[in-house]
């Protein structure tokens, strides 16, 4: 994509605050990668096999690579900029819970990878839980329901929920209304991306935002597009016209 939108710094004077990309289905883990053989000690390694000629194998086909990646276009955000960002989050978190021992919720997966970060920006005793969200279809039209619910209580603590985006703010108040009947001490939400500008509902409790984002989908820093990308470091646009359809996208919620 040769257009490049100019990031929109969030703080003062920034656009208002949202939520992020509807809670869908989620799927199962990507299988690991089989273990690799263990290393074999140096004075061992000229007994093991005589030296013999090797046919040489097929060539290196580059162009499967290229293709599976087509729909990655651009890098929006790169892994420098998220990580200044998120330090600086870190910074202004524990000055808003310093002696309170927060805890930071997660709903899986798209917000692993940046609640991993920020718990290492963050200064101050915490601790990490998460939930699991699915999209419900009902007489009600579609909702989230609690997959997994957190481990540990949250009654007379201080909540963080951390999410990757924020947009139409139906998530996070789904968030909202399930942690706060359970006597939390307080509760507030932290987003790494936002889209004020879709915001459907206005009773979400956002305070702190990274970075304010176009109406553009996204892959890479833990989105994902059919569970593929998440691992990316970077934040890329992602293309539309390359994406296979019908095709599960992180990013609007």
């Amino acid at each position: 994509m040769c257009f490049r939108a100019r990031l929109l710094p969030s703080g003062a004077g920034s656009l208002r605050r949202g939520d992020s990309h509807a809670a869908g289905a989620r799927h199962a883990q990507e299988p690991q990668a089989a273990r690799g053989a263990a290393a074999v000690p140096r004075g061992q390694r000229q007994a093991l096999l005589p030296a013999r000629h090797r046919a040489p194998g097929p060539a290196i086909q580059a162009q499967a690579r290229q293709l599976e990646a087509a729909p990655v276009g651009e890098i929006y955000l790169s892994r420098g900029e998220i990580a200044r960002r998120v330090a600086e989050l870190g910074v202004e978190i524990a000055a808003a819970y310093r002696g309170t021992n927060p805890m930071l919720v997660a709903p899986l997966k798209a917000s692993a990878v940046f609640l991993a970060d920020l718990s290492r920006a963050l200064p101050i005793p915490h601790e990490l839980d998460f939930l699991e969200l699915a999209a419900y279809t009902g007489g009600h039209g579609t909702t989230a329901r609690v997959l997994k619910d957190l481990d540990a209580s949250v009654t007379g603590r201080h909540v963080l929920i951390v999410e990757d985006v924020v947009d139409t703010g139906l998530t996070l108040n789904f968030l909202s209304r399930t942690l706060s009947p359970r006597q939390v001490a307080s509760l507030a939400a932290v987003t790494l991306l936002d889209r004020p500008y879709r915001r459907l509902v206005d009773d979400v409790p956002l305070r702190f935002v990274g970075f304010t984002v176009p109406d553009e989908l996204f892959a890479g820093y833990g989105l994902g597009l059919d569970e593929r990308w998440r691992a990316l470091p970077d934040l890329h646009f992602v293309v539309p016209e390359e994406l296979p359809d019908p095709l599960t996208a992180d990013g609007y919620k």
